[in-house]
């Protein structure tokens, strides 16, 4: 995924998993729509570059709702289920190689705060 975003044939596939995600019974505003909030969301967890650095073009939305979609969609679950189905698709595709895999940590800062004895 480059700066233009997933391609169709990668929209295909994900397209049966977000459409039951956007499908469900949602109040009030209506929501943005997916495609460019997935390849927002997508260019944020493969470069692990900040929110505020997502490219803006139209074929991403804006950072804010790209983070929103994130928050709710792991609260609500969706977004291991998401995840899972998608290796599963990956693997069945022999998209995967075993060589070229990496792991990534997480960092966070320390506290300067001192505790009282």
């Amino acid at each position: 995924m480059s700066k233009q975003g997933l391609n169709e044939e990668q929209f295909k596939i994900l397209e049966p998993q977000m459409e039951k995600w956007v499908n469900r019974n949602h109040y009030g505003r209506k929501l943005a729509p997916w495609r460019p909030v997935i390849n927002t969301i997508f260019w944020v967890l493969r470069t692990g570059a900040p929110w505020k650095d997502a490219p803006r073009n139209k074929e991403f939305s804006h950072p804010s709702t790209a983070h929103a979609w994130l928050g709710r969609m792991q609260s609500a679950g969706f977004l291991d289920q998401f995840l899972e189905e998608l290796l599963k698709i990956a693997e069945q595709l022999g998209c995967i190689d075993a060589q070229r895999l990496s792991v990534d940590g997480f960092f966070f800062q320390r506290t300067r705060r001192r505790r009282a004895c």
